[in-house]
């Protein structure tokens, strides 16, 4: 952005800025795969270096002979998507192959591309010979092709648009896998661009008022700095369904809420994402009802959602069964505390070693499904259950190594390497009864339990370390002071210092205090009761006062899923300000919903087969349509363009 004509104030950004702006941030941070945000971006980098490559003869340069004879329009797309992508370097290698050939109609540089359309429109209009195809591909035609649909009905069509626009109703077998994955490339560059759109015409108000113009942009930094957060949520947004069907769900509830309120109060009421209004009782009751309607379908959307990660095998880690091996942990807890009887102790280690065969058993088999042992702990497939697949693991092997250590009675010693170890029963059954924390890392709660528990301690880590300090210099003072009074609680470095860990959480300090004091002076009760204050009531009263501020804040969120997603971004945000990110978090989820689930189900289809061979690629994409459920092979686009003229792009 430029400074304004005065010089005080920056100009608002507009739309194609911003768009600008987020593709060339990304562009510089694409090979980051965890770093949130940025997957779309890697995902297209990869898709984009693949499609460039189709040409290259010996892995360096391009063809020109294939070029010449079958690959002009197609070449001519990748072209305009690396432009459009900001790839300068790959746009001038295709250009110059372009040139080479004699068939180029394009820019050297992509940036006069992105900027200059017209010889694009040309190159289209030497091959366009319907009315339709000609209107279509019009410099005037071509700015509404940059806004984004208004409708589900109008997306596809404004896809078919686009798809004529980047060239592609003119190449010569558009059942070509290749063809194909450029199709789906052009369709999600299309739509990252559409919500970018719609995200700054969200943002600034760019939509017309009432009166026909164009409501006064807001403040260009706080705007931007609005616009980037939605940008990072709308990512989340396009790449989780079950995050979308959470935001819709709550969406629904809050609306449910306000129609309560005004059937309670007589009020009228009016929902915006459905453009309806009541104004009187009975209009409220027949809204009410709807609203509750459209929540028990999304709740039940969801649960299928759920069951539909699950199919085959993986219904042994569906809910139901997750609940009964819940329930089989609680059953490890009741063998575990049968110890304290008088009953035979032999009957109990029998009943304690079948938990970790079953469990051992349950987490393999949800190894091997996930694909290994790398993929289960990075849990890709199911970031909600990383926490507790990597807790399942650990307990596993422990639980495994201590049945291990009781089979080959590690009692009575076990010489391994000329060195005997010897591991008493009690501390066998203990790591046997590992298994027990299942109780926790079954729960449905676990993975934002860990969560939390995370932020707070990033939040308290200060007041941690200085009462870790505080401990280590008062162990150290009592040390030199009361090393030589005969008890036991100051007679080492580590002694004092667990003494003052003890003192720290309140357990028995008046006893240690008192037996000190006795063979000292009163000075002594000062000193204790002074650092009893400080570290019991100050430092760990704080951190336990963080913590449950943390777990409140985690529980006011609609679900793990969107408490997860908002919490990178709404960390330093007063309690309005995280109201307003809520606000709009579920709006642009409501808005962008179409563009999400088209953007989801792109990359999942080009996810699967993006190693693959272009065949085998194209063998697994397939759309549902929403009348019918009717599955169509990815070729839907071709049969719906104008017709397009393609003898004459051989010679150029």
């Amino acid at each position: 952005m430029q400074n304004s004509s005065n010089g005080d104030t920056p100009p608002p950004i507009d739309a194609a800025e911003f768009s600008t702006l987020i593709l060339q941030m990304t562009r510089n941070n694409h090979k980051l795969h965890g770093v949130a945000g940025y997957q779309w971006m890697h995902f297209l980098t990869q898709q984009l270096v693949k499609l460039d490559g189709h040409f290259r003869g010996d892995g360096h340069t391009y063809n020109v002979g294939d070029v010449k004879q079958a690959g002009v329009v197609e070449l001519h797309t990748i072209a305009l998507l690396l432009a459009d992508m900001h790839f300068q370097a790959m746009y001038e290698s295709v250009w110059t192959c372009l040139e080479t050939a004699g068939v180029t109609h394009l820019p050297n540089s992509a940036h006069e591309c992105r900027r200059h359309r017209a010889p694009q429109a040309t190159f289209l209009s030497n091959i366009a010979p319907s009315a339709e195809a000609l209107a279509i591909i019009q410099k005037d035609a071509m700015d509404v092709l940059h806004t984004p649909p208004n409708s589900k009905n109008s997306l596809k069509q404004k896809l078919l648009q686009v798809l004529l626009w980047y060239g592609l109703g003119a190449v010569q077998d558009p059942k070509d896998p290749f063809v194909e994955e450029l199709a789906v490339t052009v369709q999600l560059v299309t739509l990252h661009k559409w919500r970018f759109s719609a995200i700054h015409a969200y943002v600034c108000g760019e939509q017309e008022s009432p009166e026909g113009g164009l409501e006064e942009p807001g403040r260009a930094v706080l705007d931007l700095d609005r616009m980037m957060r939605l940008v990072y949520m709308s990512s989340a947004l396009s790449e989780n369904k079950s995050l979308r069907l959470d935001g819709m769900i709550q969406q629904v509830r809050d609306e449910i809420e306000d129609v309560t309120a005004a059937l309670r109060n007589g009020e009228d009421v009016e929902i915006q994402r459905l453009g309806r209004s009541a104004n009187c009782r009975a209009e409220l009751s027949a809204l009410h009802w709807s609203l509750i309607r459209e929540l028990r379908g999304l709740e039940n959307d969801l649960s299928c959602e759920g069951k539909a990660l699950v199919q085959g095998m993986w219904w042994l880690y569906g809910e139901e069964f997750v609940f009964v091996m819940y329930l089989l942990a609680w059953a490890n807890g009741l063998v575990l505390a049968l110890y304290v009887t008088s009953l035979p102790h032999d009957i109990f280690d029998t009943l304690l070693a079948i938990f970790p065969v079953i469990n051992g058993v349950h987490v393999a088999v949800e190894i091997v499904l996930c694909g290994g042992i790398r993929k289960y702990v990075l849990s890709a497939d199911r970031k909600d259950r990383q926490s507790s697949r990597i807790g399942a693991l650990v307990i596993v092997l422990g639980s495994l190594a201590g049945l291990l250590a009781m089979a080959v009675g590690a009692e009575e010693g076990v010489t391994m390497a000329g060195t005997t170890f010897h591991i008493e029963k009690n501390y066998q059954r203990t790591l046997v009864a590992l298994t027990t924390l299942f109780v926790f890392t079954r729960s449905r709660y676990f993975s934002r339990m860990v969560k939390t528990m995370q932020k707070s301690l990033s939040v308290c880590w200060p007041f941690v370390l200085t009462a870790l300090l505080s401990m280590l210099a008062f162990s150290t003072l009592c040390g030199f002071l009361y090393k030589d009074l005969g008890t036991a609680y100051f007679a080492s470095t580590i002694t004092s210092f667990f003494t003052a860990f003890q003192l720290s959480l309140g357990e028995g300090w008046d006893k240690v205090m008192w037996d000190v004091s006795h063979a000292t002076n009163y000075a002594t009760t000062l000193l204790f009761v002074v650092y009893v204050f400080f570290s019991t009531l100050l430092f760990g009263q704080l951190v336990l006062g963080v913590i449950i501020a943390v777990f409140v804040e985690a529980d006011s969120f609609a679900s793990s899923r969107v408490y997860n997603t908002l919490q990178p971004i709404s960390g330093n945000l007063n309690e309005a300000e995280r109201e307003a990110l809520m606000e709009d978090f579920l709006r642009i989820n409501y808005q962008l919903l179409d563009i999400h689930e088209h953007i989801e189900k792109l990359t999942e289809l080009k996810t699967r087969g993006l190693e693959a061979s272009w065949e085998e690629a194209a063998a697994g994409v397939q759309y549902e349509e929403e009348e019918g459920q009717d599955e169509v092979q990815n070729t839907w686009w071709h049969q719906q363009l104008p017709p397009l003229r393609t003898t004459s792009i051989v010679t150029g």
